[in-house]
């Protein structure tokens, strides 16, 4: 028991320090509970064979299924549409299509298909996009409490119900608890949530995000210089690559232009100081970098260093001064342009499992592929200090990109990577096309044979991920990159865990530790402590991994008490659906976190209130719909 408790805490150190993929150091701890013999090796691998898993893995397709046939962008367009130009119908709008959408598809793919939409109307009501993210994000985890299928911890906590010899959750039946949170949330978001919200990125008058703000936002002001290379220069006949001026002087080239004819009087004019030719973070975006004349060499590791090339580069005043004064190379007159001409600005989010997370921007060769630039990155509410572009890039961070608009155009169509943010690309405006009504058909056909409990639930749900490919709604290179192997991974090897914890009798010591505390006074407070150590676990570490550990710490419960485990386990769902406080608590917090420019602190304070209301009502509203009392 001692040491299944040390490998235990260890685990969620790991996960807590957020080092490593989540799904290392549940491996790890798998393996250490069979080397320190707490569980045999048939236990420690029976997570993998595991139908909770299997479901999970087979609702991935499905849901993909129903993405990739444009079934989610045609309702969201149609639906949003319907909220005209009054916020508030908005916020309630927004609010039931994610909880609708969440409840039957994945969380984080239902915030991705809102969030270009979400942006873009916020620029249309001329509110900060933030007011509606924020809420966007919560609803779409309090949507999973509106079904079994809604969230990976509802299938957990009702096979553990199944395995104990109980009767498992029905299909609807988590939507007793789940339709009054969410109707309480909606309430909270027009009053005290909406003046909660900060209201960082107002949008202009025009309806267009101001530059200024972005500028301001990636701290990409007074960071931009022009510089031409003379002909003396140390640089000339080397290659950026053999230049490494990112290393050597911590400056980023991000725009090339060829060299003038020589002997031009801008060109070679001398005695100019550096500072005076700072380029202004508002003609540079709209300006210098817009001209009408193209740009001939797109920055790359192999551009070679010519006599005469005009480059635009990124970095700290002195780091610019010191390139220029040890490489022979003067200020450039301005670049003539013309405002709104030649270029556009955007923003983009990496995705989950995007090819580029762990990657630089260097090793990806992001400007040659793409044919952009990258102004600035945003990680936790914070720009990256320049330069980034051997930085290791993430899942949620936001590129602000700048390049003609047909180039951002086809980033956005690279949606397996990146999530354009008020993406000039509107989906799902024509018609819905005969996969998309047969991807419709499926979802329809498994939520009435689960109803109706005619098969068993994993059988039902690998039936409709193979008639989703079988029909064409996806092939089977795509439905495999649906499948988020790093939360199937994770609960494969977290489950052990739980195994351990009740064969080495952790989980009844740590049943009995409640009880003491909490369960001699009335039940309500027992019902308490699961809700908020579940709740507090979730804000750290997956929720699905925190139901795998607190299921059988629930289920012990009950049996020490004698009564049913249906509430305590409803807490434990409720409390996973809770993970508000912190942008690392839920994928789709980390999505909205740079869209929405907030900061660390923003979902605390707006969670906070929230969670307490949600326990509230949750203490009242479950003992009444499962009694405490009720041994089934």
């Amino acid at each position: 028991m001692l040491l299944t408790f040390i490998i235990l805490g260890v685990t969620i150190a790991l996960l807590l320090w957020n080092k490593l993929p989540m799904e290392v150091p549940a491996l790890l701890s798998m393996m250490a509970l069979v080397l320190a013999e707490c569980i045999e090796l048939n236990t420690a691998l029976a997570g993998f064979a595991n139908p909770t898993v299997i479901t999970i893995a087979a609702l991935f397709v499905v849901g993909g299924g129903l993405f990739r046939t444009g079934v989610a962008d045609w309702l969201a367009n149609h639906l949003i549409a319907l909220s005209g130009e009054s916020v508030w119908r908005f916020l309630v709008v927004l609010g039931l299509l994610t909880a609708v959408f969440s409840a039957f598809l994945s969380n984080t793919g239902t915030v991705a298909v809102l969030l270009p939409s979400v942006v873009s109307a916020s620029r249309r009501l001329q509110v900060p996009a933030g007011t509606l993210l924020l809420p966007m994000a919560f609803s779409a985890q309090l949507g999973g409490l509106l079904t079994l299928i809604g969230t990976p911890p509802n299938i957990i906590l009702s096979d553990a119900l199944e395995n104990a010899g109980f009767a498992p959750f029905s299909f609807f039946e988590f939507s007793l608890l789940g339709f009054p949170l969410l109707g309480l949330y909606l309430v909270y978001s027009l009053t005290l949530g909406r003046w909660l919200v900060p209201k960082r990125g107002q949008s202009g008058e025009d309806g267009q995000l101001s530059i200024w703000e972005l500028a301001r936002s990636y701290e990409v002001q007074d960071k931009l210089f022009k510089l031409v290379v003379d002909y003396g220069s140390p640089l000339v006949g080397k290659t950026l690559a053999e230049a490494d001026l990112s290393r050597r002087y911590r400056v980023h080239v991000i725009h090339l232009k060829e060299p003038r004819s020589i002997g031009s009087g801008e060109e070679s004019e001398r005695g100019k100081q550096l500072e005076g030719h700072q380029v202004s973070t508002f003609r540079m975006i709209v300006g210098v970098l817009s001209n009408p004349e193209p740009m001939r060499e797109n920055p790359t590791p192999g551009s070679l260093i010519k006599p005469g090339l005009r480059m635009i580069v990124q970095g700290d005043k002195d780091d610019v001064m010191r390139l220029a004064r040890e490489n022979g190379m003067k200020p450039g007159a301005p670049i003539a342009g013309e405002e709104g001409r030649g270029g556009s600005l955007a923003e983009v989010v990496i995705r989950q499992r995007s090819r580029i997370s762990g990657r630089s921007i260097i090793d990806e060769q992001f400007g040659s592929k793409n044919r952009l630039q990258i102004l600035g990155v945003m990680r936790n509410g914070a720009p990256l200090p320049v330069p980034f572009t051997d930085t290791p890039l993430a899942f949620g961070d936001t590129l602000l990109v700048y390049g003609s608009s047909e180039d951002i155009y086809q980033l956005g169509r690279d949606t397996r990577n990146y999530l354009l943010v008020g993406s000039p690309v509107q989906a799902g405006e024509g018609p819905l096309s005969a996969k998309a009504y047969a991807a419709i058909g499926i979802l329809f056909l498994m939520v009435l044979l689960i109803l109706f409990k005619v098969f068993p639930l994993v059988i039902v749900s690998l039936a409709a991920a193979l008639a989703m490919i079988l029909l064409g709604c996806l092939n089977t290179e795509t439905a495999y990159r649906q499948i988020n192997w790093q939360s199937l991974i994770l609960i494969a090897a977290m489950i052990p865990m739980g195994s351990a914890l009740q064969e080495t009798g952790a989980t009844e010591l740590m049943a009995t530790s409640l009880i003491e505390r909490l369960g001699g006074a009335e039940p309500v407070y027992l019902l308490a402590g699961v809700f908020l150590m579940t709740m507090l676990l979730s804000q750290f570490i997956s929720n699905t991994a925190t139901a795998v550990l607190l299921a059988p710490v629930a289920l012990e419960i009950s049996g020490q008490m004698g009564v049913s485990p249906y509430p305590l386990l409803m807490m434990v769902a409720a409390g996973a659906s809770s993970a508000f406080l912190t942008p690392i608590a839920s994928p789709v917090n980390t999505l909205v976190l740079g869209p929405g420019n907030f900061r660390f602190g923003d979902y605390a304070r707006v969670g906070l209130p929230l969670v307490f209301i949600i326990l509230a009502a949750s203490l009242y509203l479950v003992p009444l719909i499962w009694p405490m009392t009720a041994v089934p």
